[in-house]
């Protein structure tokens, strides 16, 4: 799990097309589907920024960002299409 330091950095690889994990420290809280806050970096340094995401088996689907809509709209095509259909969420397209 890459340990970004700045969100320009995440927002970087996300337009880059990387593939980003979604991590929670130490299992404290049950990574469910949906939308969820990320933070950076990593403990023990002190959180400098946080974003929110949409996260679906522990990968980003959409990162809520400004200048990220349509790369979040090809990922979520990219999901719905390739998902196989009982893995899938209720909602069939991006809002």
């Amino acid at each position: 799990m890459k340990n970004y330091k700045k969100k320009s950095e995440i927002k970087a690889d996300w337009l880059a097309g990387k593939d980003i994990g979604v991590y929670q420290a130490g299992g404290m809280f049950p990574l469910q589907n949906g939308e969820v806050t990320i933070e950076g970096p990593h403990y023990p340094k002190p959180h400098t920024w946080y974003a929110r995401c949409y996260q679906i088996g522990g990968m980003m689907i959409t990162l809520d960002m400004p200048g990220c809509k349509e790369e979040n709209k090809r990922r979520w095509n990219k999901y719905v299409a390739e998902a196989p259909s009982g893995d899938k969420e209720t909602a069939t397209s991006f809002g």
